[in-house]
């Protein structure tokens, strides 16, 4: 019930390795995955430059959260380890 709905899953998703993908389609597979149904973050990481305004507006409309990582892995690290010590204070 509403326990459930209390926890949250974050996703990190690669825009420039990963195709693209629609916001339903993520929440549905981190939910039959776990087996029980949270709130997903989304965040959509790459290095933005090479994506279409168009398609980062139409992301962003959707909720997930778009975050510039112009040197991939290495960003992508340093990044999670922000929001880690972020999340848990």
């Amino acid at each position: 019930g509403d326990a459930a709905l209390q926890r949250r899953t974050g996703v990190w998703w690669d825009l420039n390795s990963c195709p693209v993908r629609v916001r339903g389609c993520i929440e549905s597979a981190v939910h039959k995955q776990m087996g029980h149904r949270s709130k997903v973050v989304i965040y959509a990481m790459g290095n933005l430059e090479y994506i279409s305004s168009d398609l980062l507006e139409e992301i962003a409309s959707s909720g997930i959260l778009l975050v510039h990582a112009p040197c991939g892995g290495n960003d992508f690290r340093k990044i999670d380890g922000q929001l880690s010590l972020t999340s848990s204070q």
